[in-house]
């Protein structure tokens, strides 16, 4: 038994409780069906204990979490007041490094950010789904719950986790608007997990198979990799929150076509290791949205998905989406081959009204005639190297794209209808299959919202695969 094994063994026996689960014991080792099944279930599993231990000091299996760990300095005492009362007292040192960026007094904090068990996929459920935690750090023991969390020693506070709050709106709301926003902000938060996360990257939708349970249930909806069938116009809409840190062209290109090494599809939001969010949040754009009065504009939308197991919220060995609607095509607009500059110092494009702007986050816009902006955000940072940015690069290879409608919406009453959808990238050597690089949106600083009839004049029908 490993060290950490009989820790948690020595606490339970401690806390007077008669059972404990141990994921390497209680699942059978080696079975793929009993392993599968337990992924499932895990909502189950830590919804109905009674509490969660959770080893956030330990580096490894072997290292238990009920020794006190780090530097420490020995320091004679002796009273003042009276000569008999002597002894020492020790000093260990911990997080010193960190002292700059945090708060001293934020021992939870030090004990989050600074171990290995806050950036493991599989602790994300544990944090998320259990009732009760006692989470073992290096500077403190800590109790968590839905209504507090207490550090030993320091006065009850309100909890501190997002995910908490999100999960007991989910138990505890019919709303599918709700049981929508909360499952779109707990996706925005696992979306930062990437192989480093996981001992083996196929894990990342089994890591999640628990929270997927739990709102399937609550929602009566399909789940195709991360995403509800019901809004999977609206899903598809998402975005990287921050370009910083955000892959190359060449780099984010490589990455789709190792995506079955992934297997995750480009479409996505857990193929990107990077915190995302949607603008088009569930019910219409949501109260915090400039979009509402969403309404689809494809066709049809089919997803094809095909299970690597018996586990229908599990791995899959492949996810396409078979989307037949209007596609407009950027290299078909007689565009130069060169930028030039605007008067405010933007790269374009223009060509018979057309003109293709880019920014410094990672997309530009499109201005075309008397139409009303459409911006887009491609799934990748603008400049190919180092911290460099080259705002013309978004434009440059503007040729190599194509925008897929999904569908309208409305900004204002009287603006029209405008469009949004997806900015697709054709695969090499696959003829009618694409990879998902952005999304385009319409402008809020536009005078009118009427989008969509540009595409009903320069668009075409067609049917693509996303994969």
């Amino acid at each position: 038994m490993t060290a950490v094994l009989r820790d948690a063994v020595r606490t339970t026996q401690a806390l007077s409780i008669p059972y404990l689960w141990i994921d390497a014991l209680c699942i059978l080792q080696g079975s793929t069906p009993d392993w599968e099944e337990n992924c499932r279930d895990m909502d189950k599993i830590y919804g109905s204990a009674h509490v969660t231990l959770s080893a956030a000091s330990s580096t490894s299996c072997h290292e238990g979490f009920l020794s006190q760990r780090g530097l420490r300095l020995r320091l004679p005492f002796q009273s003042y007041h009276r000569a008999d009362i002597r002894g020492s007292y020790g000093i260990q040192f911990k997080y010193a490094r960190s002292l700059q960026t945090m708060e001293p007094s934020d021992v939870l904090g030090f004990d989050l950010t600074l171990c290995r068990w806050s950036y493991r996929a599989w602790t994300f459920q544990e944090k998320a789904l259990s009732t009760r935690q006692v989470l073992f750090g290096n500077s403190s023991v800590h109790f968590l719950c839905e209504n507090t969390h207490e550090s030993m020693g320091d006065k009850p506070e309100e909890p501190t986790t997002d995910t908490k709050y999100q999960i007991t709106r989910a138990v505890t709301s019919a709303n599918p608007i709700q049981l929508g926003q909360s499952w779109d902000a707990l996706l925005s938060l696992y979306s930062v997990f990437d192989e480093t996360a996981l001992t083996h990257a196929s894990d990342i939708l089994p890591a999640l198979a628990g929270l997927a349970r739990l709102f399937q249930q609550r929602l009566n909806d399909t789940y195709i990799c991360g995403h509800w069938e019901t809004t999977l116009c609206h899903d598809l809409m998402w975005t990287l929150q921050d370009k910083l840190y955000a892959l190359s062209r060449e780099a984010h290109l490589a990455k789709l076509h190792a995506r079955t090494s992934h297997l995750l599809p480009s479409w996505s939001r857990l193929l990107q290791s990077r915190r995302t969010v949607n603008p088009f949040t569930p019910g219409g754009g949501g109260s915090s949205s400039p979009f509402y009065a969403l309404r689809p504009e494809y066709q049809h939308l089919i997803p094809d998905v095909a299970l690597a197991g018996s586990n229908p919220l599990g791995a899959v060995r492949h996810a396409r989406l078979r989307l037949k609607t209007v596609l407009l095509e950027p290299s078909g607009m007689n565009m130069h081959d060169e930028p030039s500059l605007d008067d405010e110092g933007e790269d374009r494009e223009e060509h018979c009204g057309f003109k293709w702007h880019s920014d410094f986050d990672g997309g530009g816009y499109l201005d075309a005639e008397s139409f009303s902006p459409t911006l887009f955000r491609l799934d990748r940072r603008v400049g190919e190297t180092g911290s460099e940015y080259n705002t013309s690069s978004a434009i440059w290879g503007i040729e190599e794209l194509r925008w897929a409608l999904l569908g309208s919406c409305e900004m204002r009453e009287g603006w029209g209808r405008a469009a949004f959808g997806l900015v697709l990238h054709a695969v090499p050597g696959e003829a009618g299959r694409y990879w998902r690089v952005g999304t385009f949106v319409p402008s809020t600083k536009g005078r009118h919202g009427d989008s969509l009839e540009l595409f009903g004049r320069v668009g075409r029908v067609e049917t693509v695969e996303i994969v």
